[in-house]
C-alpha cells in the first residue's frame, strides 16, 4: 500500500477554520479524494480500522482527513500541517458529532502513513 506523506500533491484552492480545533483546513471541495485503508486510535483505544473502502480526503499542503465522506464512519479526523514536520489533529470524539470539535494536539510526527502524536496515532494508505 502508497502510504501519504506531507510531500503528496494534490489540489486545493481555499480554507477554512475547522470548528474547535483552531486548524486551518482546505475546503472539502477542493480535496483529492482517494478510497483506502485508515485508522484512528486516541489515547490507546482504537476507533476506526478500515482495510479497505475507507474514504481519505488529500490536500495540496499534505493535510488530510479520513472517516469522512458518505457514508460517513461514526468516527474522523483532520490531521492539518504546521510545516517543519510537524502537524496537528483533531477528531469528533462522539460518534454523533459532525465536527472534528475534539483537538489530539500539535505534537504530531510522520511515522510511515501515519501522523503519531503523544494521545493519537491516525493513519491513511491508498
Amino acid at each position: 500500500m502508497r502510504s501519504w506523506s506531507n510531500g503528496v500533491k494534490v489540489w486545493a484552492a481555499t480554507a477554512l477554520l475547522a470548528a474547535g480545533s483552531g486548524a486551518v483546513l482546505p475546503q472539502t471541495a477542493s480535496a483529492r479524494v482517494y478510497t483506502g485503508a485508515c485508522s484512528i486510535a486516541v489515547d490507546g483505544k482504537t476507533y476506526l480500522k478500515r482495510a479497505r473502502g475507507c474514504q481519505i480526503d488529500m490536500f495540496k499542503d499534505g493535510s488530510f482527513s479520513v472517516g469522512t465522506g458518505k457514508p460517513a464512519q461514526r468516527y474522523f479526523a483532520y490531521v492539518t500541517m504546521l510545516g517543519g514536520g510537524r502537524a496537528q489533529a483533531s477528531w469528533n470524539q462522539d460518534p454523533k458529532a459532525r465536527h472534528a470539535h475534539a483537538p489530539l494536539g500539535d505534537d504530531f510526527h510522520q511515522e510511515g502513513g501515519c501522523w503519531v502524536g503523544e494521545r493519537a496515532r491516525i493513519c491513511a494508505f491508498r
